[in-house]
């Protein structure tokens, strides 16, 4: 065999494991979930800070006190550290609504693409602060 088909096979193998590495690791759960019942769940696209997914390897899950945001590794954000969540329409949104959360005492903003974004944003507003 030749070893251009090696490097690409690596190659390939290396992309697939970069797109397919998030895509579990997202259900990863905090320790702060085992045992709880979600009110909420969902996988979606999004962007986080300045990076942008576009294959569903978010998982937001809504609890009682706190939510969590699921990509590579758990995040856990208690409903007192949200600053705003609201509904974003743009070019990019055009036929969809997103929802947009902003976190205290961060200038950066999550962008979440979901299935019913007003859903998301009327859940988190009702939670106890």
């Amino acid at each position: 065999m030749d070893t251009d088909f090696y490097l690409a096979i690596i190659i390939l193998a290396l992309v697939g494991s970069v797109l397919i590495v998030p895509l579990f690791a997202c259900l990863r759960r905090a320790s702060a979930e085992h045992d709880l019942k979600p009110i909420w769940q969902e996988r979606c696209t999004g962007k986080l800070g300045w990076v942008g997914i576009g294959i569903p390897a978010i998982r937001l899950t809504l609890y009682q006190d706190f939510m969590v945001i699921g990509f590579l590794s758990p995040t856990v954000i208690p409903y007192r550290d949200i600053a705003e969540v609201s509904l974003k329409k743009g070019i990019a949104t055009l036929w969809a609504s997103s929802a947009t959360l902003k976190l205290k005492g961060t200038h950066s903003s999550y962008t979440f693409n979901l299935r019913d974004p007003k859903r998301f944003v009327e859940l988190v507003k009702s939670r106890p602060i």
